[in-house]
């Protein structure tokens, strides 16, 4: 909670503001957010478990019908390819990124679901990840988040279920909005299975914030950093795989 004397300094704030007109919503909306971040109300406690194990990889059958010309233009695009997109089966838009990884998909499916290391995937926009509540299935997760190009801290908590798989080939890990200072939130990530070696992360990213913002601007924001977590996700998942072919060697 804000105490009393950073509630007079947000009223005086608000006055400032008050007849600057429409074009001050912008940066009131940073003001009180700023101020509601600071009050970090996850609760400080800590899992044994920073993550969870994935399902074998034998839990999942068949191979993504994505198309031969859209998984190589992926391995030539070193940074994946960017840009807004509504996911299978959502109805809002979402920062979107696809990236191929020279990683089975149980590879990659453990770092898509080690989700108190989010943080490290992509530390600019991931200040905190840290697993908060875990019942049966079910994982609740605090983010607190840079947005705005670090003008603004957000936080909030999202819940994932199990994996799932969407359709033949793909797996599906999603966090939900439970609560937070923005409107709305979720990560969403579809790992296509190409082949026993190869996976494309499909990755999604909303954030609905509680005042107007440029739809552009923010949905390109939005990309490049699920765009940038899903790099770190592959470069854990591909130095995972150098690992274990180095463990195989003979010595």
């Amino acid at each position: 909670m804000v105490d009393e004397r950073g509630a007079s300094t947000l009223r005086a704030r608000v006055m400032k503001f008050r007849h600057a007109g429409a074009g001050a919503t912008f940066i009131l909306g940073i003001v009180m957010l700023s101020a509601a971040a600071a009050a970090d109300p996850a609760p400080k406690r800590h899992c044994k478990h920073d993550g969870v194990t994935a399902p074998a990889a034998a839990s999942w059958t068949g191979t993504s019908a994505m198309p031969h010309d859209a998984v190589e233009a992926l391995r030539a695009a070193v940074d994946g390819v960017r840009g807004a997109a509504i996911p299978p089966g959502k109805t809002k838009r979402y920062g979107h990124a696809d990236l191929l990884v020279h990683a089975p998909l149980d590879v990659v499916l453990l770092q898509a679901t080690a989700y108190g290391q989010y943080k490290d995937l992509n530390p600019w926009r991931f200040k905190t990840s840290r697993i908060v509540a875990k019942e049966k299935e079910q994982t609740d997760v605090y983010f607190q988040v840079a947005a705005l190009k670090g003008l603004v801290t957000l936080w909030e908590v999202l819940r994932f279920g199990p994996p799932v798989q969407r359709e033949p080939g793909v797996v599906r890990v999603e966090g939900t909005f439970v609560r937070g200072n923005v409107e709305d939130a979720s990560i969403l990530l579809d790992l296509h299975r190409i082949d026993d070696a190869t996976t494309v992360i499909s990755a999604n990213l909303l954030t609905e914030l509680e005042f107007p913002v440029p739809a552009e601007e923010l949905e390109r924001e939005l990309s490049n950093s699920v765009g940038d977590a899903a790099k770190g996700m592959r470069d854990k998942s591909e130095a995972m795989v150098r690992a274990r072919l180095e463990a195989a060697k003979p010595h």
